[in-house]
């Protein structure tokens, strides 16, 4: 047997539109829950970093511990044990029969001393050494008298050419005629002072013979 259904013209378009409405619906449904939001950000700077070097700290010291074990000093050096050498020598104090004597070759040269800056200088009489001592200092007991003879002297002269000792060398044998030689020499003679290697005034010497004759 057989059936039909008779649908009107405009049924069948509402029920299109409802399918269709339908799968609009269900479309949006999917689109929506499956949609993402993306929200735009601005892209940060590059990070950068440079190493600097810090600098290298001192060592910390820690004060010792009186605790701490110090360190022991170092030990004083012992003295080294001498040996003694003997040298035997021959009977005149030179070396032993068999050493050997032989000069050096070449010998050394002698040693010569240093010249001296200046060459010394002996005292030198000032005037006329003959008229330090006069006819008219005869001694007036010897000459009446007559006693002569020559009188050898020494006179030490000082740095500013004065007289300061006289020694009678040679006497004339007449105690009063020597005494009279040293006492007028030491008053009247002057002389131009010596002079040592550095060139200065020194002490030195003068030696004469002073002759006592009677006048005629």
């Amino acid at each position: 047997m057989t059936y039909s259904r008779t649908i009107r013209p405009a049924n069948r378009l509402g029920t299109l539109a409802a399918v269709g409405a339908l799968h609009v619906a269900a479309l949006y449904a999917v689109i929506s829950g499956l949609a993402v939001v993306f929200v735009p950000h601005d892209d940060p700077p590059p990070f950068s970093a440079i190493n600097h070097p810090l600098p290298k700290l001192p060592p910390v010291h820690k004060p010792p511990s009186h605790h701490a074990r110090q360190p022991l000093p170092d030990p004083l050096p012992q003295p080294t044990q001498s040996t003694e050498v003997f040298i035997p020598l021959g009977p005149a104090g030179g070396p032993a029969v068999g050493g050997d004597t032989r000069p050096l070759d070449p010998p050394l040269p002698p040693l010569r001393p240093n010249p001296p800056l200046f060459t010394p200088k002996s005292a030198r009489p000032l005037g006329q050494p003959g008229t330090w001592v006069g006819e008219s200092d005869y001694p007036t007991g010897e000459l009446r008298l007559g006693h002569a003879g020559a009188v050898g002297f020494s006179l030490t002269i000082g740095s500013a050419g004065q007289v300061t000792g006289c020694t009678v060398t040679r006497s004339s044998g007449y105690r009063a005629l020597d005494e009279a030689t040293c006492r007028l020499l030491a008053r009247r003679a002057r002389f131009e002072p010596a002079r040592d290697e550095q060139g200065l005034p020194a002490a030195g010497a003068y030696a004469s013979t002073v002759r006592w004759q009677i006048p005629d």
